[in-house]
Order: structure tokens, then C-alpha cells, then sequence
């Protein structure tokens, strides 16, 4: 506040915690002026004349209103083209309404959820890997490039089934087999210890160089055999794969 002298750094901003139990009482004493205490009863009243979540939500979204930032602008008075804020929603929405606000993105209706609301609204497990399975994908490569929509005959990924089901679904996931249901395709495989001294014979040092040979860029290195699979982290995640170094023999 501009003609106001700074506040000395012995005066504490939050007064009323840093003197809770040392004489505070309320505003009007600290400020020496009038200062209108409601008692619990106006205060419960007050709440009552909020909307419900659902229909707070619904007149969020109508206003505009596309972050949190411009809510609270909009809270000051400082967006006057919105007009005056409606006085049956709360200023702050996430702290009112609690468990019940899954994030601005929500709330304004942008869509743009945290990354712990939006496993609020992802399938179960079992459901989400069922719909895995109906794709007919056969490995993890398939699956990020499904994701990312470059197999359109596929269909697009629904909003409710994870990018990155390895993550979300930690506690009950098996492997990308048991995700995308190609367990019985993988049995020819060869064994992990003997694939991967075999991989280890054709001199390559990153994850793209092993893409490039499975995909034929490499006409000078020998075929891959059959029994060989291109998504080797899919195949061998749980015998004994420790990542593409340990699999090409890069110290």
C-alpha cells in the first residue's frame, strides 16, 4: 500500500496464528476499529446459500473462465467484462466443496485435470485391461503407438483408459502379455539369457539403432530370427530384462 511505511520484520504477515495463544482476540482489537464478527449460526446460513457442486459447476463453466488465475481475478472484481461475481458460489470452490472438485479443469470445464484427478476417472482395472484386449495389440510398441493415434482403424484412446496403464495401475499390473492379452503369442520367444547374447553380437548401442535394425534400416546386420521379438521390454519384462544397455552389452 503505497504511503504506508513497511512492515518491520519483527511483525508477523499472519498475526492471528503467530498470537493465537498470546492475547490475540480478533481483527477489530488488532486494527483498533468496528470489525462485524458473524456468529456460527450467520455463518452456517451463508453457506447454505451456495449451489450444490454440480450446478456450481454448471454456471462455472458458462462464465468464460478458462484458469484458475482469471477465477481469481474474476473473485477481485478486476475482470469487469464478466460482470459481478455470482453470489451463491464460493470464491474458492476447491476449498468448500472439498472431495467433491476434481480440479479447475473440471470445474471450468477446460478438461485439463492434475494428474491425481484424472486417475480419479480412469476404469478399474480389470475393466480398462479388458478393452486393452479387444484391440488386438501385440506388444507395448503397438500400444504407444496406439495411444498416440497413429492406427486410426484402431479408434482413439477413450479419456478414461490410461496413456501409461504401467503407472496407473501399479498395484494389480502383471505385464504388457497380461495387459494387451498376447501371453499364449509369446511362448515361442527364445529364452532371455541366450536373446539376449545373440542381440549382443550385432554391435548396437541405443534403443533407436535396435528399432531401426528390427524394422530393416540395416541391410548390412544379419536377419532377426523368429524367435526374436522387436518389443524385447514387453517380452522379457519379467525374465530378466535391466533395460537396452544390458540387452545390446553397452558398458
Amino acid at each position: 500500500m503505497l504511503g504506508k511505511p513497511e512492515r518491520p520484520i519483527d511483525i508477523p504477515k499472519k498475526v492471528q496464528r503467530a498470537y493465537k495463544e498470546k492475547g490475540w482476540i480478533g481483527w477489530g482489537d488488532w486494527l483498533d476499529c468496528e470489525w462485524v464478527e458473524l456468529p456460527p449460526r450467520e455463518v452456517k446460513a451463508r453457506k447454505r446459500q451456495f449451489l450444490k457442486y454440480e450446478d456450481a459447476r454448471q454456471v462455472a463453466r458458462t462464465l468464460g473462465v478458462k484458469t484458475s488465475l482469471v477465477w481469481l481475478k474474476f473473485t477481485k472484481g478486476e475482470m469487469k467484462q464478466l460482470g459481478d461475481f455470482p453470489p451463491n458460489i464460493p470464491r474458492n470452490p476447491a476449498n468448500y466443496y472439498g472431495k467433491e472438485f476434481l480440479g479447475w479443469g473440471d470445474f471450468l470445464g477446460t478438461g485439463q485435470l492434475s494428474p491425481s484427478n484424472r486417475r480419479k476417472q480412469f476404469l478399474p482395472f480389470e475393466e480398462a485391461r479388458s478393452f486393452a484386449r479387444n484391440l488386438g495389440l501385440k506388444s507395448s510398441v503397438e500400444w504407444h503407438n496406439y495411444r498416440a493415434g497413429n492406427m486410426p482403424d484402431k479408434g482413439k484412446l477413450p479419456d478414461n483408459i490410461p496413456w501409461g496403464p504401467k503407472e496407473t495401475y501399479r498395484e494389480k499390473w502383471v505385464s504388457w502379455q497380461d495387459w494387451l492379452g498376447s501371453s499364449d503369442k509369446q511362448s515361442r520367444w527364445r529364452p532371455f539369457e541366450q536373446a539376449r547374447t545373440w542381440a549382443r553380437t550385432l554391435g548396437l548401442r541405443t534403443a533407436r539403432e535396435w528399432f531401426e535394425y528390427c524394422d530393416g534400416k540395416m541391410p548390412d546386420k544379419p536377419l532377426r530370427p523368429s524367435d526374436i521379438p522387436k518389443d524385447v521390454y514387453g517380452a522379457y519384462e519379467k525374465k530378466g530384462w535391466q533395460g537396452i544397455h544390458d540387452w545390446l552389452g553397452v558398458a
